[in-house]
C-alpha cells in the first residue's frame, strides 16, 4: 500500500496547499518555541479555519510546555470549531503530540488523544496503559544508533513486549520520525510495521528559509514513497 506521510512544521497556507496537492493528509503544527518552524496560535487557528477537512489529521506539537498553555490552545481551538457547528471532543482529527518525557499523568490530564515521541527515559509500559495514547513516534536516528551498536533487535523485542504486556497494546499506531534523506537500513521493515512516516518541513523542500518549493515538494514526496514502501 502507499506510504502515509505526516509532515510536521507546517507554517503557512502555501505549504498546506502544496502538500495537499501531493496527497498528504496528515499535518503537524509546531508550538515548540525553539523550533525553526514555530507557529503562533493565531496563525494555526487561521490555517484550521481555512483548511479543515474531516479526512485530514492534525497534530499539535509541544515540548516542555506549561499545562495551562496547552489547555488554552485546546479551549481556543474548541471555540473556533464550535463556530462552524463542530465540537472538538466529537472529532478524531486533532491529536496532541509530545516530544518530551513529562510522564503519563501530565499527558492524560488534557483528556485528549495524543502521540508521544519515544524517549528512553520514560516508562514505556506505564505509557502504554494510558487510555489517551493514540500512537508512538520512533526517532529513526535512535533506531540507527541501536542498529550500529548491535542493539536493535534487543530494543525491538523489549519495545513490543512492553507495549503488549497485560494487553496494553490496543490501537496504538506506530510512526517513524525521519528525514527526507534518511538512509534506511534493510532490516527496519522486517521487525517494525510503521503506519506513517513523520517528516519535517526543512531545507530539503524549501528554496530558502520558510519559502517552500513546489518542485522540491513533489520530487521529495515521490522519492520518499518510493524509498520506503510499506
Amino acid at each position: 500500500m502507499n506510504t502515509r506521510l505526516k509532515i510536521t512544521g507546517v507554517y503557512d497556507q502555501k505549504t498546506m496547499d502544496l502538500l495537499t496537492k501531493e496527497g498528504v493528509s496528515s499535518f503537524g503544527f509546531d508550538f515548540r518555541v525553539r523550533s525553526f518552524n514555530f507557529l503562533q496560535q493565531y496563525s494555526f487557528l487561521e490555517l484550521i479555519e481555512k483548511n479543515f477537512q474531516t479526512n485530514h489529521q492534525y497534530d499539535l506539537i509541544f515540548q516542555d510546555e506549561k499545562d495551562f498553555v496547552i489547555a488554552k490552545m485546546i479551549a481556543d481551538l474548541d471555540e473556533q470549531l464550535k463556530k462552524t457547528g463542530r465540537n472538538l471532543k466529537e472529532l478524531t482529527n486533532f491529536t496532541l503530540h509530545f516530544t518530551d518525557a513529562k510522564g503519563v499523568e501530565f499527558y492524560d490530564s488534557f483528556k485528549m488523544p495524543y502521540i508521544w515521541e519515544y524517549h528512553p527515559l520514560e516508562d514505556l509500559q506505564k505509557m502504554a496503559q494510558s487510555e489517551y495514547l493514540k500512537g508512538i513516534s520512533l526517532p529513526y536516528d535512535l533506531l540507527e544508533d541501536y542498529q550500529a551498536s548491535g542493539k536493535f533487535h534487543q530494543f525491538v523485542a523489549e519495545f513490543l513486549k512492553s507495549l503488549s504486556r497485560g494487553g496494553a497494546r490496543k490501537n496504538i499506531s506506530l510512526g517513524l520520525k525521519c528525514n527526507w534523506k534518511s538512509d534506511f537500513f534493510p532490516s527496519l521493515n522486517e521487525f517494525l510495521v510503521f503506519e506513517y512516516l513523520q517528516l519535517p518541513v526543512d531545507s530539503t523542500i524549501e528554496e530558502s528559509y520558510r519559502h517552500i518549493s513546489p518542485d522540491l515538494v513533489k520530487s521529495s514526496v515521490v522519492e520518499m514513497r518510493k524509498t520506503f514502501t510499506l
